[in-house]
Order: C-alpha cells, then structure tokens, then sequence
C-alpha cells in the first residue's frame, strides 16, 4: 500500500487520492492472474487515468473492467495492461473510448497470444492510417467522418468494414489491409477483423463490469 501509494503521489496525485488509488492497485494485485508488483499495478492505472482524463474514482471501473473481460475472454489481466498502457493515449486522441480499445486489445491478443505490445502498437497505426486513408475505406463505401465532420472511432470503423471484410477476396483484404496497417501491422489488423465479435463482447463486458473486481477481492 505504501508503496503503492509513492507512486501515486510522484504522479502528482494528493494524500487522498493516493490513498484511494493504493487500495485500488492493491485491488488489483490480487485480482490478477498473473503476480504484479505495486508499482506496476499503479502505474498501469495511472496510464489509463491519463490517457483519458479521469479523476481517481474511476480507477476502479479500469480494474474492473481488466477483471471481467480477463474472466470472460481468452486473455489475461497482465496481457490487457500491458497492452492498454501502449494503447490508450493516442487511441483516445482518435474518439476511442476506454471500453473500446479494451475490447479490440482482447480481440487481437486472442489470436496473438503473448504479444499484447504488438497488438497494442499496431491499433496504434491502424487507428493513424485509417484517417489519412479515408479515400480507400470509402471504395467500399465506409466514411471515416459523420455528418458534422468529426472523425468516427477506429472501433466503429472497424466494425463497418469487419461484414465487408468478411466479403472481400484475399487479394482485396491483403490490398486494403496493407494501406491500412501497413506490412509490419498487417497481422493485428486481420486478428482483430477475424476476431471482432470478440472486441464487441468485451467491450460490452468492460461497460458492465462494476463490482468485479470487488467481488472476487472479496473471495481472495
């Protein structure tokens, strides 16, 4: 907890939202499924609460939401904050919500195991391509922008193009797939389309999961 708690205050957290935020990581130490050190369990939250501007309550919606889709899906509490942490702050710059990016993080370590990061930075690409290739998504009639010019999340858009995806030829997936993602992130851009009822149930599992965490503190 005292540990904890340090690195809490070193981020610029006050006496009591450290406190909060401790008990919090301490939540999650014993909640994961694999063993996490104080500090990496505080920095992992903290990334989230600066990624998207929340205030040290909602650090417990982050471990539970951690929790439940770990519970739920083929992936694990470390895996999903490894990932996260990569993940979060330029996928929040590109209107994706915490749940969202949690549930594409879960879709694509499924399909790579072991390889969170890499799952996490190619998001990261996808999500930068996909607005600087607007023209390509819209062949097949997906508009990056709605109706008041502002850009749709990079979930959204992928869950546009994953039934006409699902449709194309692989000379038309690998095509659109390397102007999207690029060679090098070819492969997480086709985990998370070949996977994406599994993003969607984990983003619907993170949005629900209050209480999670608690209740399997509880039984610890």
């Amino acid at each position: 907890m005292v540990q904890a708690a340090s690195t809490f205050r070193k981020s610029g957290f006050n006496d009591e939202d450290a406190a909060t935020l401790a008990e919090v990581a301490a939540t999650f130490q014993n909640v994961a499924d694999t063993a996490l050190s104080a500090d990496d369990a505080a920095a992992s939250i903290i990334s989230q609460l600066r990624a998207y501007g929340e205030t040290a309550e909602w650090a417990t919606h982050v471990v539970d939401a951690y929790n439940a889709v770990a519970n739920t899906q083929a992936v694990g509490t470390n895996d999903l904050a490894t990932a996260m942490e990569v993940a979060s702050a330029a996928m929040a710059t590109y209107g994706n919500s915490f749940e969202q990016v949690l549930g594409l993080v879960a879709s694509g370590t499924e399909i790579m195991q072991g390889r969170p990061a890499q799952v996490a930075r190619g998001l990261n690409t996808i999500a930068g391509r996909i607005v600087s290739n607007q023209d390509a998504l819209a062949e097949y009639g997906i508009i990056v922008q709605d109706v008041n010019g502002n850009l749709k999340s990079t979930y959204d858009v992928l869950a546009e193009l994953k039934p006409k995806w699902d449709a194309m030829t692989d000379a038309q997936r690998v095509a659109l797939g390397e102007t999207l993602a690029g060679t090098n992130q070819y492969k997480v851009l086709s985990s998370v389309l070949q996977n994406f009822d599994s993003a969607v149930t984990a983003t619907a599992t993170a949005m629900n999961s209050a209480g999670s965490a608690a209740a399997e503190n509880d039984r610890y």
